[in-house]
């Protein structure tokens, strides 16, 4: 699936595994490439990939983790590294520094492949962020992020952390953009289980991840803006 389709399904997507009350039906998840394939792969970097929605049941612990996966170099087929960045969001890495490496599903089917090197290549600056807003509609919840310059050519996505650095939540970045999305819910909707919609008032951080899953130091602390929550009547 290319990044495009990618963020038209995520839009309908991603909080814990869990929905409104009065939904006849969800919206499942599963596991698909969230980064590019055919890139340069400098070293310490990987494939990404995201729980996005999709149709079925509600998987148990993190879809985007799949241990039946395997990365293929030749014929030859080994369990990948895999890095949690964020809660639906990891990186598949090989041990292999040069090469073409395909990264292969349970049924030995390639989903994404990357060219390994050794050319070394330096990790986003950290984001520039102005201002970040919860924004609350009928049906809809997203966190709102304004940058100080437009994302990146090679951010694939945005991470949102606690002062302490711990991701709560990810979204696909939008490329050349001073606006971005770091949480995006609506009704009847699920996202990866273990995220945390986080809280007007929070003092929280944001990180990039590049195409080959690597992070940026992290932004600034700002305190989330918005209306405070209301919670619901017993």
């Amino acid at each position: 699936m290319n990044r495009a389709l990618l963020l038209l399904a995520s839009l309908i997507s991603l909080t814990p595994s869990v929905a409104d009350a009065y939904c006849g039906a969800v919206t499942g998840l599963a596991p698909n490439i969230a980064s590019p394939s055919g890139i340069s792969l400098p070293p310490n970097g990987g494939i990404v990939v995201g729980a996005f929605s999709a149709d079925g049941p509600l998987p148990k612990g993190d879809p985007a983790v799949q241990p039946s996966w395997r990365i293929k170099r030749g014929e030859v087929r080994t369990p990948p590294t895999i890095e949690t960045l964020a809660p639906g969001l990891v990186v598949y890495k090989s041990a292999a520094s040069t090469g073409r490496i395909d990264l292969e599903d349970g049924t030995k089917q390639m989903r994404a492949w990357v060219l390994a090197t050794n050319r070394a290549r330096p990790v986003l600056a950290a984001p520039g962020v102005k201002r970040a807003e919860l924004s609350i509609g009928p049906g809809f919840t997203a966190i709102e992020v304004e940058l100080t310059s437009a994302a990146p050519a090679d951010a694939i996505a945005i991470i949102l952390t606690d002062r302490q650095g711990t991701a709560r939540s990810w979204w696909l970045s939008r490329r050349g953009s001073l606006h971005q999305h770091a949480f995006v819910q609506n009704k009847c909707a699920v996202v990866p289980n273990g995220s945390v919609l986080s809280q007007v008032g929070d003092e929280i951080q944001f990180v990039w991840v590049d195409s080959a899953g690597r992070l940026s130091p992290a932004s600034s602390p700002v305190s989330l803006g918005g209306k405070p929550t209301v919670p619901p009547s017993p």
